[in-house]
C-alpha cells in the first residue's frame, strides 16, 4: 500500500494509467490492486473508502476518485481512494471483504435484468449469453439483507439521457432503494433533476447537484 503525503492537495504517483487529461486518469489490467491515502490536516477519526467507477471496463482514478480529497480531507476525513481487479483480470481471493459502517453509492450499477442492466456492465460482467440464475445472483437488490449497512444513493435523474453506453438509470438506485427499505435497513435517496451520468465533483458548480459532497457529509455525521 502507498500512502500519500499529509497535504490533501497531493497527488499521489501511479505507475500505471492512460492520460486522457490532465489528472483523468485511467487504469485497466490491474493485477495488483492499490491504495492511495489523503490524510486531513485535523481528522475527524472517519475514513472513506472510494471504489471509483468506470463500467467494469477501467478504474477511473481522478475524475471518481483522487478529485474527491480536497473537499473531503476539508471537512476532517481520511480518504482511501482504491484500484481493484476488473471481470477479465481475474480473482483468486474469495470475497472475503469487511462489512463498511456505510455505503454511498452514487449513480451506482445495481440491476442486471433485462429492461433496467446497464449494456457495457452486463456483457463485461457476466457475458454474451448469462442464464437467469447468474442475472438474478448479479443482481444487487436481490442480494439485501437486514445487515446491509446504513445506504446513502445519489442520481441525476437526467443520466439515462445522455448515451446508451454510458447512462445508469435512475432505476437502479431505485431498486436498490426499494429493497433496502423492504429489509429495514435506513437508507436514503437523493435524485437531482440535471447533472447526467459521471459527473463526480467536478464541472457541476452552476448546478444544485453542486451540493452532493456536502450532503454526503451531513448524512455521514448524522451517522456517526
Amino acid at each position: 500500500m502507498r500512502q500519500a503525503p499529509s497535504d490533501s492537495r497531493a497527488q499521489p504517483h501511479y505507475r500505471y494509467g492512460q492520460t486522457y487529461e490532465p489528472y483523468d486518469r485511467t487504469t485497466i489490467g490491474e493485477r495488483c490492486p492499490e491504495m492511495a491515502i489523503w490524510h486531513p490536516v485535523e481528522s475527524n477519526g472517519i475514513t472513506l473508502l472510494v471504489a471509483p467507477g468506470g463500467g467494469y471496463h477501467r478504474v477511473m482514478i481522478d475524475r471518481e476518485g483522487s478529485a474527491l480529497t480536497t473537499f473531503f480531507t476539508s471537512m476532517g476525513y481520511t480518504l482511501a481512494v482504491m484500484t481493484y481487479r476488473l471481470p477479465y483480470d481475474g480473482h483468486h481471493e474469495g470475497p472475503d471483504a469487511p462489512r463498511p459502517d456505510a455505503m454511498v453509492l452514487v449513480y451506482p450499477v445495481i440491476s442486471m435484468r433485462d429492461g433496467i442492466a446497464h449494456e457495457g456492465s452486463h456483457t463485461r460482467l457476466l457475458g454474451a449469453w448469462p442464464d437467469q440464475k447468474t442475472i438474478e445472483a448479479y443482481s444487487l437488490e436481490t442480494r439485501v439483507h437486514p445487515l446491509v449497512p446504513p445506504t446513502l444513493l445519489i442520481h441525476a435523474a437526467d443520466d439515462e439521457s445522455v448515451s446508451v453506453s454510458v447512462s445508469v438509470s435512475v432505476n437502479h438506485s431505485m431498486a436498490f432503494f426499494g429493497a433496502l427499505r423492504e429489509h429495514n435497513v435506513p437508507a436514503e435517496v437523493h435524485f437531482y433533476q440535471k447533472g447526467g451520468h459521471g459527473f463526480g465533483i467536478r464541472g457541476v458548480a452552476d448546478l444544485p447537484l453542486a451540493s452532493w459532497p456536502m450532503l454526503v457529509t451531513k448524512w455521514l455525521r448524522a451517522k456517526t
